[in-house]
Parts: structure tokens; C-alpha cells; sequence
């Protein structure tokens, strides 16, 4: 049990620290390419979650799991294109506003 608990804190620790580490470098690859912070959080940032899926959909290719791969493609990655479109009209429709 305490080994359980050990790795469930060693996993927290390590997201915490990627989820640090991706935002420094978003902000430095926003400032690199002449982007706002804003932009790196709408291009890059749903680039680099996405990317977890795109992995496990194409080993479940490999496997040849072609249902779990399409479901895979299909719910999540659809979900975060839409939500990415709106969080970007938000943003323009806020733009033109202000």
C-alpha cells in the first residue's frame, strides 16, 4: 500500500513539474515567434496535450485496435478542437470589442 501511495505522489510531482516546465517554454516559444501569452495558450499549449492521444491511437493502430483508435481520434481530439475554436472567437470577438 505504501508503494501505491509513493508512486501515486512520484506521478503528482512529475505532472506538476511538466505542467510547469510546458508553460515556461510556451511563453518562451510565444516571445521567440512574436506571439502574446494568449496565443501560445490557444496554439501551442492544446498542441502538446493532444499529443498523448495522437501517441495511444497510434499504437492502438499498431496493436490493430482500429475501433479504440477512432474512438480515441474522434472523442477527445474532437473535443478539443471545438473547445479551442470557441476559446479563439472568444478571444477575437473580445479583441474587436475592446
Amino acid at each position: 500500500m505504501l508503494i501505491t501511495w509513493l508512486q501515486f505522489i512520484a506521478g503528482a510531482l512529475i505532472i506538476v513539474i511538466a505542467g510547469i516546465t510546458l508553460t515556461k517554454n510556451a511563453e518562451i516559444l510565444a516571445k521567440k515567434f512574436g506571439l502574446g501569452a494568449g496565443w501560445a495558450g490557444l496554439l501551442i499549449l492544446p498542441l502538446a496535450t493532444s499529443l498523448p492521444e495522437l501517441t495511444s491511437s497510434a499504437r492502438a493502430v499498431l496493436i490493430n485496435a482500429p475501433d479504440l483508435a477512432a474512438g480515441n481520434l474522434f472523442g477527445i481530439d474532437s473535443y478539443i478542437i471545438i473547445f479551442g475554436y470557441l476559446a479563439a472567437a472568444f478571444v477575437l470577438f473580445y479583441m474587436r470589442v475592446g
